[in-house]
């Protein structure tokens, strides 16, 4: 599951929920719906994983009187290892009689708590997610062509909901380019059709020393400010940190060896407008 998916589901369980959060057992944020993290939920979630690892409770709830609601639940892996926490601020204001009980709450989030803990150890997923928040895209995505392997990352407030359109895009001609010419490629303008909405993009292959095996793109819906040096300075490094987690003669091949691995679709040749 990636975290954008985590974090709509998040939503479905919890409609009122106007910030949700992922930490990890050092209490450093490693995702959220949102641009910043309440001042309310890092200290809740400073505390709980202080006593986590001593016997204490696996949720915590804050709330002042008609205000928004904080709780925090503990995240671990099958083994029983802390992982982290999810914190979530919901929407007020409360009386304390319509406020959900912590231990209830946390029962509906089980499966979620679980496919948090994965989310934030694969660090794929984490990568793009970090870039995404800095380069402010909509999706960020990286393929492996020979691996048949295809990650995306779509923000929470994407414009850019075809993700199966992106997938086209990158594996096919962008890959392709990736490969046959080997240098980064930015489009201030593109569309796939006339009813389509027109987007940006950035495009750099992943390399393992000389030889291209991949390629990240970030995209962007055209109504969002356009690209500055500082963002392509960003893909740029972010293709570099996830060469490194993705080289398939490397590190990468344990990587791919634990995960199904999505197939290549024909690609879709961007327009450029």
């Amino acid at each position: 599951m990636t975290l954008s998916t985590f974090g709509r589901l998040i939503k479905t369980i919890v409609p009122r929920t106007d910030c949700a959060a992922l930490f990890d057992r050092q209490g450093q944020v490693q995702w959220v719906s949102g641009s910043a993290v309440p001042e309310d939920l890092n200290f809740l979630v400073t505390d709980l994983l202080a006593s986590a690892d001593e016997g204490g409770s696996s949720y915590a709830l804050r709330c002042a009187l008609n205000a928004a609601a904080s709780y925090a639940f503990i995240m671990r892996d099958p083994d029983g290892k802390l992982i982290g926490a999810l914190a979530l601020a919901i929407d007020g204001p409360f009386r304390r009689d319509e406020l959900l009980l912590p231990r209830v709450l946390e029962q509906r989030l089980g499966p979620l708590l679980a496919a948090g803990a994965r989310a934030i150890a694969d660090p794929v997923e984490r990568a793009l997610a970090e870039l995404a928040t800095t380069v402010r895209c909509d999706a960020a995505v990286v393929c492996v062509p020979r691996q048949d392997f295809f990650h995306c990352h779509s923000t929470a407030d994407s414009r850019l909901r075809k993700i199966a359109t992106l997938r086209r895009i990158a594996t096919g001609e962008l890959a392709w380019r990736a490969e046959s010419v080997g240098d980064t490629l930015c489009v201030n303008k593109a569309r796939l059709g006339a009813r389509e909405d027109p987007f940006r993009f950035i495009s750099v292959p992943l390399r393992r020393e000389l030889t291209v095996f991949g390629v990240l793109v970030v995209f962007t819906h055209e109504s969002r400010p356009g690209y500055e040096a500082a963002d392509r300075r960003a893909v740029a490094q972010g293709a570099v940190q996830i060469a490194r987690l993705l080289d398939p003669d490397g590190a990468g091949a344990g990587y791919f060896n634990s995960r199904r691995l999505i197939n290549r679709t024909e690609s879709d040749t961007p327009q450029v407008a």
